[in-house]
């Protein structure tokens, strides 16, 4: 396991997320059409639409997990789907989606998630 942190993204982080999204989105054969402005709509302005955890070494960040809530409003009950989980080539295989997934979950459960 390599030595890394977690945590929600900055602005800063958005370009080197951008450019995750783009690979991920290769990876399943898309043309991602997404733009460094719709992720600072979607992340940072107003009442975001997602929620973006970062996981970051040494040498930068190493991948990125894209939360969304959910709801069962006659249940009452909250979720969060991880809509993205990716993981540079260069990172995988040492811990760091899971880091991303506990990361992920341990903030779905501050927000009330069940």
């Amino acid at each position: 396991m390599i030595d890394l942190s977690t945590r929600l993204a900055k602005a800063g982080d958005l370009p080197d997320v951008l450019a995750m999204v783009h690979a991920l989105a290769a990876h399943h054969g898309d043309a991602a059409t997404t733009t460094l402005t719709d992720l600072e709509r979607d992340v940072l302005h107003g009442t975001p639409w997602i929620t973006l955890i970062v996981a970051e070494g040494q040498e930068g960040l190493l991948g990125y997990a894209a939360l969304c809530p959910l709801v069962q409003l006659q249940f009452g009950a909250r979720g969060m789907d991880i809509h993205h989980l990716f993981v540079k080539k260069s990172a995988r295989g040492q811990g760091v989606a899971r880091r991303l997934i506990t990361t992920a979950m341990d903030h779905s459960q501050l927000l009330g998630c069940r």
